[in-house]
């Protein structure tokens, strides 16, 4: 059930509206490989600003610790993060160099590979069954899991997109359930607007 209203969710929200737009801001990467909308109450952090957010964290208990710590995903990977207003929602977003464009055949075929590399650095993961979406005339496939981390539950959702010869990798990451929906609709407008 909750993939289903997880899906339908993700399909409704591809496409943000303009009586969205208010309540989003735009990103755009400095070097210009890629563009999204994310909610303007989420936090993103990016080679182009984690200096400028450790220093103003500074003096904010808990988000310096947090920013330092994707310091090295973000500068060594190029990964953007956003983490919204309680914590308990983080989204990653990195693109790969795949030298080739990736059809939908290709990444559902990839989904074992992808799940038990998942598998080998979690313990007791449970995967629902992954699938394509269109998303915009692409196809994206979608992973879905839960886990259990140092007594704290978590679920996962991570969509797999080609941007022609790139590979965008964008994984939602929620440790409450009750939040895991909002989550999921953020990840269904960045996925939307992602160009």
């Amino acid at each position: 059930m909750i993939k289903k209203l997880l899906t339908l969710a993700l399909m409704l929200l591809l496409v943000p509206c303009l009586a969205l737009a208010e309540s989003y801001q735009s990103y755009a990467a400095e070097d210009g490989s890629l563009s999204f909308l994310y909610p303007e109450d989420w936090l993103l952090l990016s080679k182009e600003n984690i200096d400028s957010v450790l220093d103003a964290a500074a003096t904010v208990e808990g988000v310096a610790e947090m920013a330092e710590a994707a310091r090295t995903q973000i500068e060594q990977l190029g990964m953007i993060v956003l983490v919204d207003e309680t914590g308990l929602n983080n989204i990653n977003l990195q693109l790969q160099d795949t030298g080739t464009e990736l059809s939908g055949d290709t990444l559902m075929a990839l989904a074992p590979s992808l799940q038990s590399a998942i598998e080998g650095s979690l313990e007791g993961v449970t995967f629902y069954d992954p699938e394509l979406m269109d998303i915009n005339g692409t196809d994206a496939l979608l992973m879905q899991c839960s886990y259990t981390l140092v007594g704290i539950d978590f679920q996962q959702l991570q969509a797999y997109m080609s941007m022609g010869t790139r590979l965008a990798v964008v994984t939602l990451t929620c440790s409450s359930q009750d939040r895991f929906s909002a989550g999921a609709e953020t990840l269904g407008v960045i996925l939307g607007s992602l160009s």
